[in-house]
This record gives C-alpha cells, structure tokens and sequence, in this order.
C-alpha cells in the first residue's frame, strides 16, 4: 500500500531524517572558514533546538518573522526551525560586500513596519545597528545565536503545533525592492505539490547531488537546492553567491568533488563562469557527472549557454544537460521545462510582424528581420497555460497574448494586499504580466507586460527606482522613468533612469547630481546604473490617462541612439565629489599597479588605463562586488559604495588605498578626503538611525 503524502513540510522532512538518519543533507562551503557537512539526523536536531530558541524568545505558531542572515547552515536551520515551530519565516536578502549598512538595516526596517512582523531574528553581525532601528516598532529583535546556547539538548521530537497542508508556510518577498512588500504567500500544500511533481518531471531523485551559490532568498535557491533535494533525499552543497562572483570555478571545483548531478543559474551567470574561468583554472577537473544544468529567472540567451557548454566540453560537460525553465514565485517555481537530454528549440520569427500584427510568423534562421525566440518547454506535467488577448479571449498558436497559468500550487495571495492578489488571479488562472505565444505545444516568451526590470536574476521594481531618484532632483526635476534593456555581452538587462529636468544641468552640476543620485541608488538597492540621462520636459512618453508609458520611453530611448555607457557618467579625470586627490604623482606607483591588476582582471580584455572610470568601463552589480571584495584581500581594507563613488577610477582610487604615509601636500589632501567619506557615510547611517 502506498504511504500517503506527508501532512505538511516538516512530516515530510521527517519522513526523510527517518528513512536516511546518518546521510549527508547539506554541505555548506565557504571561502573564510570550513566547509559544514550537515546529516539529515543532525539537521532535524539543530531545527528543533532553533525552534525551541524561537519559541523561548516569544515566538509562537502563526507569527510572521523575519530572517536576516548571511549565507550560511545558520540561515537554514532558523529558516526550518521556524517550520517546526509552527511560525511563518521570510528570509531578507543578503548584505552585500558592498551594501551601506545604513541603507540595509533601513530596508529591514520598512519590510517589518509594512508587514508588521513578529520579529526579526538575525545573528551577531546585524544585531547592534538593527536594535536601534527596531526600537520604535514593536517588533521583537532575536539573536539567534544567543537564543539556542540554553538548548544544547533537546529531544529531536517537538511538542509544536503541527502545520497542516492548507496553512502558510512562509513568504516569498521580491527582492531588490524598497520595503520588499510584495510578499507572495505559499502554504505546506503548494510547496510539497510543487517538490515532489518538479522533481518527477526532472527524474531528480535520492542518489542526485544538486551543488549551486543561488541565495535562499531567491525563489530558484529556496527550492532548487534547499528543498527538492531535503524533500527527496538528496544531497545539496551550497556556495556563497559572493564567493562564487569572485571566484566562479568553485562551482566546477565543487561539480568535480562530489560529484554533481544538477545546477540551476540565471542567464547572466553563464556568461560571467566562462569569462571569469580561464581553461588553466579548470585542468583536471571531471564535470561527466552533471547530467542537467537549468537557466532560469531571466531572459534566455541559447547561444551563452552553448558557449558555456563549448567551454567546458573538454571537462566531461555534455551539450544535453542544458535544459530551460520559466516560472516565478506564484507557482511556487516552475510552470514549463525544456525536455531533459537535448538542447531547447529555437523559434525563428519575423520581428517585424512580432511587432506591428503580434503574431509569431516564421522567418529564416538568421536572416534580414528575423529574431530567435528561443523556447521555454512545455508545461510542467500538472500545469495548465495558455495566451489570452486583453479581453481575455484565448489566443490560437503564434498569436502573442499574455500568459496565463493553473496549477495545484498556486500562490494563495499577496500579503496584505489584496487588490494585488483580485489582479493576479482571476477564475482560478495566474495572469502572469508575460508576453507569449505558443507552437506545437511549447511556450515562447516574447516580452513583459509589466515593467519588471531583472538585473542578475533579481526583481527590480522601476517605481522604486524612480522614487529614489527624485530624492536627488529637487525641485529642477520632474517626471522620472526607470526600464531595463538587454544586454548581450553581459547576459542580463541594465537599468537605465532618465529624468526629466526644468533645466538640464550641465558640467560640475551634471556630475554632481549624477553621482548623488548613482550612489543613491547603489546603496538602496545594491544596483549599479548603467545610464542616467537628463531631458527636457514633456520628453518621456505617457499614456492616454497620463500614466507613465515605460516601454514606449525605452523605445524612444534607442530610437534617439541613445545607450548605456555611450559616454562616462562622470568625468573620468574627477575622482571626488568635493574635489579630486591633489598631486596624484606623488602616489605610490605598486599600489596604482595592484589596483590596476584588479580593474583588468575584473574587466577581462577592455583597455584600462590609470584614469579608467569604473563606471565607464561598464561596471555592474556584479563587478561592484568582485571589486570591493577582492580590495579587501589585497589590501585588508573594506570598501564601501561611497568609497568607490568618490574614487571611480585607478588613479584617485590607489591613492585612498595606499598604505603608510604619503609625502607633500598629497598626505595631508588624501588624508583629508578620507576623512570626509568616511563622515560622510557616518553622516547618512546618523540620518538612518544607525551607528551613533
């Protein structure tokens, strides 16, 4: 007789703890300090005394907490802790090596004020600045760390409130946004429907070995490499996203030695492993065992992924792991999947008629007007899709509509907001804001209805972005659009801002104001602009109600020929706000050279020079925090946003890291500007109620 379905997440980790006690569940690997082998016996233990913690802490079934960790076996045994508990756990983007933490604490702030959290719970790193900032809001802060010293034993068994399929089991918050308050509710149910379903359709079983550095909070990391492979019995070893960005052959280093079955990446990774992993990095590695590698939680681009695979096919990697999935959080994760062992189908249409008549009319590969939509699968074996029209009629094949969904683990709602949740489900059907069509049964993604911007696997919500912009504008600035565009080299979209202005400023003042609002941006949503561009009034596009038209604007954008990094965000010649380090000669020529070193080596072949502007080059988010990390090994010297606004470029940027004195007025001018970043971020966590 067939044993039926467990009653909620945590019977069914049970289920597993009692059937393997002495296998591995979790390998957690570091770039500071030991790799963590975790049992399933062990995991169950350490849940149980996190949930005790929890619950002598005030905590009870039901409440809503929130956890702020880094990447770490520490997130996941508070996060599961709270399972067993009975609470509803939500976990907070990771700071980044780069994040204010005047900034950060402030979003964790407005998250619990929005949400009114029970708690934030969090270890001994956070705990100072977030106790003040978490004073006037009733909601309890939990050094978890501290909390479990009293329960170093505990029976394995708990005495909890059980969780039933039908209740809540945690929130999924959009990441990359201020406040982060679209919080996607996902019960026991969905979660268990969605693992066991996805994991047949995958053939990810028991003897798998899922080895990935997505973040937990992301809904790709939480399912694909925590739960489907606890839920199944598998082993799952886990990489520090920031170590994996400095250094992305742990990845195959990690594939290698336990011998790794399945990864999941977003699209921009494929691009950034091959350049950052040069062939003498990967001699004697043996990558056969990876029988499935899935792109997911952004635009594809086919022909990265099979540069990638091209790359590593010496190693052992086969072309027919690359596999595609699109989904989002509202299904828990996946709603179609390319078939396993063969390369996804191209779909060659003429973009012209994409465009005026909405219909996917097949073109000739790689001729004059043809585009590539490259497929997304089929439906997941207990998903429904289809494409409707804006009156909600169905649409027949190759005609582009929005794209709608059912499945049994649907989303129950957004949190708190239900006119969101009215919008998005409609007659049982996720209304996704995708544009699609369908051919032969499979789904290809033209565009997005809505204005998401996806930078690096992250959800960004330009309303935000443009909030935060006008903070800078003053009263010279009017209406603000923030979009996306594609990037090719790069793998991923690049947020753009452009502002109107009563009157555009121009030299120092330009400069000024796009630094300001540049920094602005990077410390309150760890994101780098690739473009801010002043018009005139009345430039940006509206609808027919006065609304902000973003993707007419973005057309308008490159219809005018302009793009990102067409010229500097600021003159590469200034290195400071206030003004520029004096008698740059006078800075030691091994330390230009060391930081010199850094920019090529993060840049890869792009010409650098000592007066290269950061920026220029074409930072990112991601070279952001290969930059501040790697500043931080060589020369043991952190490195804020701040620092790296003040001084974009090689020449300025030595001067600030240069050990030991510096002679002539260059000592006293050096000295002095690292003074003032240093107020200054002082100053801004002062503003925030941190760090006085």
């Amino acid at each position: 007789m067939k044993k039926p379905r467990p009653q909620g997440l945590v019977e069914a980790i049970k289920d597993q703890v009692n059937k393997t006690p002495d296998k591995e569940a979790f390998v957690f690997l570091y770039a500071d300090r030991p790799k963590e082998r975790i049992s399933y016996e062990q995991l169950d233990a350490n849940a149980c005394r996190y949930a005790h913690a929890l619950r002598s802490s005030g905590i009870q079934s039901g409440d809503l907490i929130i956890l702020v960790f880094d990447h770490s076996y520490d997130l996941v045994a508070a996060f599961l802790g709270a399972l067993y508990l009975g609470a509803i756990p939500s976990i907070f983007p990771y700071f980044t090596p780069y994040s204010s933490h005047g900034a950060y604490e402030g979003r964790v702030q407005e998250l619990v004020l929005d949400v009114q959290a029970k708690a934030v719970v969090t270890s001994e790193k956070f705990k100072a600045p977030l106790s003040e900032l978490l004073v006037a809001t009733k909601c309890r802060l939990i050094d978890i760390n501290q909390a479990i010293k009293q329960f170093e034993k505990v029976s394995s068994e708990p005495d909890f409130e059980v969780r039933t399929n039908s209740d809540t089991a945690y929130i999924q918050f959009s990441s990359g946004t201020t406040g982060l308050s679209k919080g996607t509710v996902l019960s026991h149910q969905a979660v268990l429907d969605h693992v066991y379903s996805l994991a047949e359709d995958l053939s990810f079983r028991e003897d798998d070995v899922s080895v990935g550095w997505l973040p937990l909070y992301h809904d790709m990391g939480l399912i694909a490499q925590l739960f489907m492979p606890l839920l199944t019995g598998a082993l799952s070893v886990l990489i520090s996203p920031f170590h994996w960005v400095r250094c992305p052959r742990v990845h195959f280093e990690a594939i290698d030695q336990y011998k790794g079955t399945v990864s999941w990446m977003p699209n921009f990774a494929f691009k950034h492993a091959v350049r950052n992993t040069p062939e003498k990095e990967l001699s004697g590695l043996d990558l056969s065992s990876w029988r499935l590698l899935i792109n997911a939680s952004e635009p594809v681009h086919l022909a990265q992924m099979i540069e990638f695979a091209e790359h590593l096919t010496p190693y052992g990697f086969s072309f027919r792991a690359l596999s595609i999935v699109y989904g989002m959080a509202e299904v828990v994760l996946v709603a179609t999947h390319s078939p396993l062992d063969q390369l996804p189908d191209v779909d060659w249409v003429s973009l012209s008629d994409l465009q005026s008549t909405g219909k996917a009319v097949p073109a000739t590969p790689g001729s004059t007007g043809a585009r590539g939509i490259t497929s997304c699968g089929y439906a997941k074996s207990d998903t429904e899709i289809k494409i409707i029209d804006e009156s909600g009629r169905q649409l027949a094949e190759r005609q582009v509509g929005e794209v709608l969904i059912r499945c049994p683990s649907l989303f129950d709602g957004y949190y708190r907001h239900p006119e969101l949740t009215a919008e998005a489900l409609q007659d049982g059907w996720l209304h996704s804001g995708d544009m699609g069509y369908m051919v032969d049964q499979q789904l290809y993604i033209c565009d997005r209805k809505k204005d998401l911007i996806i930078v690096g696997g992250q959800n960004i919500y330009p309303d935000h972005l443009e909030a935060q912009t006008k903070k800078s504008l003053g009263e010279n600035g009017g209406r603000v659009v923030a979009f996306g565009l594609e990037d090719q080299e790069l793998g991923t979209e690049l947020p753009v801002i452009v502002c109107e202005m009563k009157q555009i400023p121009k030299g120092e003042g330009r400069e000024l104001l796009i630094r300001e609002i540049g920094q602005g941006v990077s410390q309150e949503f760890d994101l780098i602009l690739a473009d801010i561009r002043f018009v005139r009034r009345g430039w940006i596009q509206k609808t027919t109600s006065g609304k902000l038209a973003r993707a007419a604007t973005r057309q308008k954008y490159l219809d005018e020929g302009f793009k990102p990094n067409s010229g500097p965000l600021f003159d590469a010649t200034s290195a400071d706000i206030d003004s520029p380090p004096a008698q740059t000669e006078s800075v030691d020529g091994d330390t230009e050279q060391k930081v010199l070193a850094l920019f090529q080596e993060i840049f890869g072949s792009k010409k650098v020079s000592l007066v290269s502007n950061f920026f220029e080059l074409g930072a990112g988010s991601l070279h952001m925090i290969q930059l501040c990390q790697k500043v931080e090994e060589q020369f043991n010297q952190p490195l804020s946003t701040t620092d790296v606004f003040r001084y974009p470029n090689i020449r300025a940027l030595a001067a600030y890291l240069q050990p030991g004195p510096v002679t002539g007025g260059a000592a006293q001018k050096v000295g002095l500007e690292r003074g003032k970043a240093r107020r200054a971020v002082r100053s801004q966590r002062q503003r925030k109620g941190v760090g006085k």
